[in-house]
């Protein structure tokens, strides 16, 4: 496909700049290239690029790159030269080409489309939150194409309303500036109803300013790099150098020598130091005023009405009226009496993060217990790690005990692998959890970056925690993982409906370039239909069942166990079985230790869980010779699972029934026995650990295999 190229130049110092040059030579290789300056240039300046352009002239009656285009069209090359072509490119040099246009045009040419960019972009006016990333629905009307490349198929550039745009009298009425025109003429394409294509999907809203997300698209191939990041210390960004020196070994261009010649062309210096000193001020302030003031400007809304109760109403108002100073005075006795409790922990005025979390100040020798499991950790070390993120929580959950057992099982599985188990979210501290002993003593993520670097790495991440996962990594931290040659991610989905949006999954293909797999704990989602909704492979990774005891019918309690799980139904379902059944005890399984539970279900007569169906309260109770039950949900059970009495079609048929069901098993040894061995069996056709084990030597050897 014949292609024209018309690229605007803004120089200083009438100064052709090498990555100028280098991104002229590079399109050369694929158009025709015509060049305009926005100021006058010596003739030595012109050699620079004479072999790699057509022509070349200046102008000083452009104020943007739009007009610079129209300069050229009217007054220089003309319609009568660019009508010869089949594909128009519009080109300016506010970015340094990093990556080759080869693959790029090798498959846009096969592409039919009438206008088509790198990237896409947002509409200033209906732009989503800037914390929030999204991924390209090709029907949003929002969206247009970035205005760094665009190219126009000659079926539309030869049209009067295209040519009109570019008039010169045209754009002076229209008063568009260089922030704008990008916008303008996504408008002016969405206008005229063409087929637009963009050959990267995935967009990040701030990828104009966030250093970070600009080198993750670079590092995945996208070709240009905007020099603002670089020349102005946007998002107060310490380390740009040293993240960008983590990806310019994965790109074609040695950027950052294109960098350093335009700090000093334009006698920039990046200065950081006062921003911080003003937002320290800005976080003290936001501390000793009242709440609701740090709403408005955060623009996040103080709901009064969350709650219908007087009290909830009252308290949610005190709360809005008061600073956060305040609150934390006011708990400081409850958080004080705790510290003088639990002698590992040291008393800070630094708020504990939420959910039962800890920071590292508030943990007693937290450096010293970090160093001493590095330096365990290293007598091992062998270059090939596994890395399984659990919940650094004060707080039990059979998906913390699931990533616990996986680690430990890794570790006896995985030959010339150093497993090793972390936490998150990433800023909370690694602490002994009260509940649970960890089979692998975790170690923070912070620490391990500072002692290691793996020739290959896999990130093993909870499902929900993805997004924290990604927003929560730092420039050091990212700077690390992108200097591992083989780095990978597998998302370890222990719950389907707690996957995160598509995006998020996106997001994390774009950290590991595409290296990214999805392990499901269940059969149920572990097909091909959600390998294409996700659009990544997916694998079977069936949890480990710890050790358990069967406790036969003679020796078992009138105990029925309640999972800790809330769902509408739940509390109707308990005030019926309190009432009909009065001989019985119920527990609710709620802050217990493990070893503690395991007692509980195994003398237990009964289970109930109230939640997914298929997990950890259904199946380790039954395990123990008890029987369970649960709503049928075909999300989780195995398909073929055996149609079972304890398994109910709802929970209202769950609450019509489960009276009579119970009254009729604890009455008869036999149909207990009976229905308790039946339910044992069917679950070990699914879950055990013979299956168990193989689904962890397929992911080693995924692993440990040169090809993903």
């Amino acid at each position: 496909m014949e292609k024209i190229c018309l690229f605007a130049g803004h120089n200083y110092d009438k100064v052709i700049s090498t990555y100028v040059v280098d991104y002229i030579i590079e399109m050369a290789n694929y158009a025709d290239v015509y060049y305009i300056s926005d100021i006058e240039l010596p003739e030595s300046e012109l050699l620079k690029i004479k072999s790699y352009v057509k022509n070349s002239w200046f102008s000083n009656n452009q104020d943007n790159f739009i007009e610079a285009y129209s300069e050229l069209i009217e007054n220089y090359v003309g319609w009568d030269i660019i009508s010869k072509y089949e594909e128009l490119i519009l080109l300016n040099d506010s970015c340094i080409c990093v990556n080759s246009f080869k693959s790029i045009f090798s498959k846009m040419d096969s592409i039919h489309t009438d206008v088509w960019g790198l990237l896409p972009s947002k509409i200033k006016e209906k732009q989503i939150s800037n914390e929030q990333k999204s991924y390209l629905d090709d029907k949003d009307p929002d969206l247009y194409l970035d205005a760094c490349f665009l190219a126009i198929r000659s079926e539309f550039f030869n049209t009067l309303e295209f040519r009109n745009f570019f008039c010169p009298d045209m754009l002076k009425n229209n008063q568009i500036n260089n922030d704008d025109y990008g916008k303008e003429l996504g408008l002016f394409f969405l206008k005229n109803k063409l087929k637009i294509y963009c050959y990267f999907k995935l967009f990040y809203l701030n990828s104009a300013s966030s250093v970070a997300e600009a080198l993750m698209l670079i590092k995945n191939g996208f070709p240009l790099l905007k020099i603002d990041n670089f020349v102005e210390n946007i998002e107060n960004i310490n380390e740009v150098d040293n993240l960008s020196i983590s990806c310019e070994k994965f790109c074609d261009y040695p950027y950052l020598s294109y960098i350093y010649n335009i700090r000093r062309e334009r006698n920039v210096v990046i200065d950081s130091s006062k921003l911080t000193k003003y937002n320290k001020i800005f976080e003290i302030i936001k501390y000793v005023i009242p709440t609701f003031i740090n709403d408005l400007f955060s623009f996040k809304k103080t709901n009064l009405n969350e709650k219908k109760h007087s009290k909830s109403f009252l308290k949610t108002l005190i709360k809005a009226l008061t600073p956060q100073a305040l609150h934390d005075v006011v708990k400081m006795p409850k958080i004080l009496l705790k510290t003088i409790n639990n002698k590992k922990l040291r008393f800070t005025f630094k708020k504990r993060p939420s959910k039962l979390g800890y920071y590292p100040s508030h943990i007693k020798n937290y450096d010293i217990i970090q160093k001493k499991r590095l330096c365990e950790l290293l007598n091992n070390y062998n270059g090939n790690v596994v890395i399984f993120f659990n919940i650094m929580r004060e707080s039990i959950s059979g998906g913390m005990l699931s990533i616990d057992r996986l680690a430990k099982n890794a570790s006896e599985i995985m030959k010339d692998v150093t497993v090793i188990q972390s936490g998150l979210p990433l800023n909370n501290a690694i602490f002994d959890n009260p509940y649970f002993d960890y089979a692998i003593p975790p170690i923070s993520f912070k620490y391990l970056i500072k002692e290691i670097l793996p020739n290959k790495l896999l990130l093993n991440i909870p499902e929900y925690f993805l997004k924290d996962f990604i927003s929560d990594l730092t420039n050091e931290e990212l700077i690390w993982l992108w200097s591992i040659s083989d780095f990978r991610i597998n998302i370890l989905n222990q719950s389907d409906e707690l996957m995160p949006p598509l995006y998020n999954i996106e997001e994390a293909k774009f950290i590991c370039s595409n290296k990214l797999t999805i392990t499901a704990a269940h059969q149920r989602y572990c097909v091909r239909e959600k390998e294409i909704e996700y659009k990544c492979p997916i694998y079977l990774l069936t949890p480990f069942i710890p050790k358990l005891h069967i406790t036969p019918f003679n020796k078992k309690q009138k105990i029925i166990v309640l999972s800790p799980d809330i769902n509408q139904y739940k509390n109707s379902i308990v005030h019926l079985l309190m009432k009909e059944l009065p001989d019985f005890k119920f527990v609710t399984i709620s802050k217990m230790k493990v070893e503690d539970y395991k007692k509980l279900i195994s003398k237990a007569m009964f289970a109930i869980t109230f939640g997914e169906g298929y997990d950890g309260y259904f199946i380790e109770p039954v395990l123990c010779g008890s029987i369970s039950f649960a709503v049928y949900n075909n999300l989780y059970f195995p398909k073929d699972i055996c149609k079972l009495d304890t398994l109910y079609s709802s929970w209202i048929d769950l609450e019509k029934n489960i009276v009579n069901d119970i009254k009729k098993y604890s009455s008869d040894p036999n149909e207990y026995n009976a229905i308790s061995k039946l339910l044992r069996n069917e679950i070990n056709k699914f879950t055990n650990t013979d299956l168990a084990i193989k689904n962890l030597e397929d992911l080693y050897e995924r692993f440990m295999s040169p090809l993903y």
